[in-house]
C-alpha cells in the first residue's frame, strides 16, 4: 500500500530503562535502582490529608519521601486522588504494593503500581 502509514510498535520506554536495555545499567545498578522503591497510588479519597496518607503508608516501612497531590477547591484544600511514596528498601515497597489496595481508609478502589 503506497502512502499508507505502517503500524509502528515499540516497547514501553520506562520498562526498558528498568531492565537496563537502553541505559546500559549493570546488575548492581539495577538492584539498587530507586524505581522499585517508589509507588504511585491512584484513587485516594478527596478528604484524605497528608498526615493520614503518611500514617497509612508508614505501616509498611520507613518512608524517604511522600507526596500527596492536592488542589484548592472552593477555598478548601482537597486531595486530587494521587500519591507518590518512596520507601527505603524494595522489600518495604513490595509489601506496601501487596497490602495498600486493601486499605479502605484511603480509598475504595486504590490502584497501586511502581512509579
Amino acid at each position: 500500500m503506497a502512502g499508507a502509514n505502517k503500524l509502528r510498535i515499540s516497547f514501553y520506554q520506562r520498562a526498558n530503562r528498568f531492565y537496563g536495555c537502553q541505559t546500559g545499567l549493570n546488575k548492581s545498578e539495577l538492584l539498587y535502582n530507586s524505581h522499585f522503591r517508589v509507588l504511585f497510588i491512584r484513587g485516594i479519597y478527596k478528604e484524605v490529608n497528608r498526615e493520614q496518607f503518611q500514617k497509612m503508608c508508614a505501616k509498611y516501612g520507613a518512608i524517604e519521601s511522600i507526596t500527596l497531590k492536592t488542589a484548592i477547591i472552593g477555598g478548601k484544600v482537597e486531595s486530587r486522588g494521587i500519591g507518590i511514596v518512596q520507601y527505603q528498601t524494595k522489600s518495604e515497597a513490595a509489601d506496601a504494593l501487596k497490602n495498600l489496595p486493601f486499605q479502605t481508609d484511603l480509598g475504595d478502589f486504590l490502584q497501586v503500581d511502581f512509579y
